[in-house]
């Protein structure tokens, strides 16, 4: 079931934070179609994390560290464990982690040389992969398997400074490497990050990357005239395959991408007029499908996707005042219902 349009009376104006709306969303992920966790900041810069377990229809802010003074990546691998990455008011690396779906959160030991944290992703309840850098500047990758009581360096593709990562289930993950000579290097690991195998290489920047499934994973590009394509593999990174192409849609500005199965995903990208648009696949990006008008109204953006599990999916913009609004959609688009964030 592929997506249409979104109702007007699903835009921004319906989903309009309650009055007196303090907390400043920039991140929804979604591991089952009901649980979910929604990141960002309060009106005072502090992080801030909220949990549903109804696929949204009520959030309960969490309590955080009171040593994460600022929140980068959320990540999570079953309804239960997530992991986020931040750092502290020195500007150390902090990681946080709940194993009862945000009832509490605890910081997780990282190795003393670790100083900078980028992509973090989970691909069960233990076994998360996450990009750093020591001090110095030198890439590492760190993993566990123990749901975070200890962080332990894994090995770095040859010549390759890992970028943007996606864990598809367990230790099997697909990753590509930050841009060098004006080409990007894809690269896959089945056993969490112990050896990594190099896939394609493109010579066109990639935007988002999601993993549906061990093994199956969609990635999307800038096409010859920066319209949004896709890539897709189906045997661990073995072979991609340019899918399709949506030429109306670019990628100028960021894109995002999720996809809750091997086969459902869905995508975020601007018109030439800089309206954000949504389309979805279900057919791991054989074929795409646009929702038939701009997410948010004129001059909306979205923030993030979401798609935990099949056809669920939750959806967090901002119209074009900034005023950010979340959506969730339990058949890949087809139809949307506005939510009410959390104070």
């Amino acid at each position: 079931m592929l997506p249409a349009a979104l109702p007007a009376s699903q835009t921004a104006a319906r989903a309009r934070p309650a009055s007196g709306q303090k907390f400043q969303p920039t991140v929804v992920v979604c591991r089952t179609a009901k649980d979910c966790q929604l990141g960002g900041h309060t009106g005072t810069n502090a992080p801030q994390v909220a949990g549903t377990t109804n696929a949204g229809a009520s959030w309960t802010v969490e309590k955080l560290p009171s040593v994460l003074a600022a929140l980068g990546v959320l990540a999570c691998g079953s309804a239960h464990d997530c992991h986020a990455t931040g750092r502290s008011s020195s500007g150390a690396p902090v990681m946080a982690d709940t194993d009862n779906g945000g009832g509490s959160w605890s910081t997780e030991h990282l190795p003393a040389t670790t100083r900078t944290l980028g992509d973090l992703s989970c691909g069960s309840s233990t076994d998360c992969l996450l990009l750093a850098a020591t001090a110095g500047g030198a890439a590492e990758v760190l993993g566990t398997v123990d749901g975070g009581l200890a962080w332990k360096k894994k090995s770095e593709p040859a010549g390759a400074e890992l970028e943007v990562i996606s864990c598809g289930a367990g230790l099997t993950c697909q990753a590509y490497s930050k841009p060098q000579h004006g080409t990007q290097q894809l690269f896959g690991t089945t056993d969490g990050g112990r050896h990594w195998t190099a896939e394609a290489t493109t010579s066109v920047a990639l935007g988002p990357l999601s993993c549906g499934a061990p093994g199956t994973c969609v990635v999307v590009e800038n096409g010859s005239e920066g319209q949004l394509l896709a890539l897709g593999t189906h045997d661990g990174g073995q072979h991609w395959t340019a899918e399709s192409s949506l030429d109306d849609i670019y990628l100028d500005l960021p894109a995002e991408l999720s996809c809750g199965s091997s086969k459902d995903c869905l995508v975020s990208g601007y018109s030439a007029e800089l309206n954000a648009y949504v389309a979805g696949t279900s057919n791991r990006g054989k074929s795409w499908e646009l929702t038939g008008s701009p997410v948010g109204g004129v001059g909306g953006t979205v923030t993030s996707l979401a798609c935990g599990a099949g056809e669920a999916c939750q959806l967090l913009g901002a119209n074009i005042n900034g005023v950010p609004f979340l959506q969730a959609t339990s058949n890949l688009g087809l139809t949307w219902r506005g939510e009410t964030l959390p104070a």
